[in-house]
């Protein structure tokens, strides 16, 4: 089984901390079949898009969403091209606190609710499919990936989860909300 490999891509934008770093530690708690098939994971800022990437759309939940609001994006095989995820990471962090982009479990369950949720399509699209809406079940496997994740690499801080699991909610509402609009 091949690791997909984490590129990154953030040009003038200086992240919290090291985001490739932490892309790697988040998909160490996947179980190897979910991401067969999966070639990388792009790291990347939506600030250094060109005329062209800014004026791109992609659909969230039938409507039409402008590219440069997204945090993220997977990409399917496709025509002799492997699968591929590309995190926008001013996006995945915009309307988090400063202050907790540096604390690492935060930090680090912002970036996965994003990740996960992405990597929820490619679930979807090679390993699990189902006859329900794709975000639905990208939002199901962000969940459950999310909760095995922050269950086991921090397991003592079970009694605090809870409150941080409703906090990446409430950010991640605000992030779709904004997408949407």
């Amino acid at each position: 089984m091949r690791f997909p490999d984490v590129v990154t891509d953030l040009g003038a934008f200086t992240p919290p901390a090291d985001v490739g770093a932490d892309v790697r530690l988040i998909l160490r708690y996947v179980p190897p079949r979910l991401l067969a098939g999966l070639h990388s994971v792009r790291i990347a800022v939506t600030s250094d898009f060109n005329h062209r990437q800014r004026r791109q759309k992609t659909r969230r939940r039938g409507r039409v969403v402008a590219l440069r609001s997204a945090a993220g994006l997977y990409h399917a095989a496709w025509n002799g091209r492997p699968a591929s995820i590309e995190l926008f990471v001013d996006n995945a962090f915009s309307g988090a606190p400063a202050w907790s982009l540096r604390v690492p479990v935060l930090r680090r369950t912002l970036l996965s609710a994003t990740l996960y949720h992405e990597l929820g399509h490619h679930i979807h699209a090679t390993v699990a499919p189902e006859h329900s809406e794709r975000e639905d079940v990208a939002d199901r496997w962000s969940v459950r990936l999310l909760r095995r994740f922050l269950f086991r690499r921090y397991w003592y801080l079970l009694p605090l989860i809870y409150p941080v699991v409703q906090l990446t909610r409430i950010v991640g509402a605000g992030q779709r909300a904004r997408a949407s609009a």
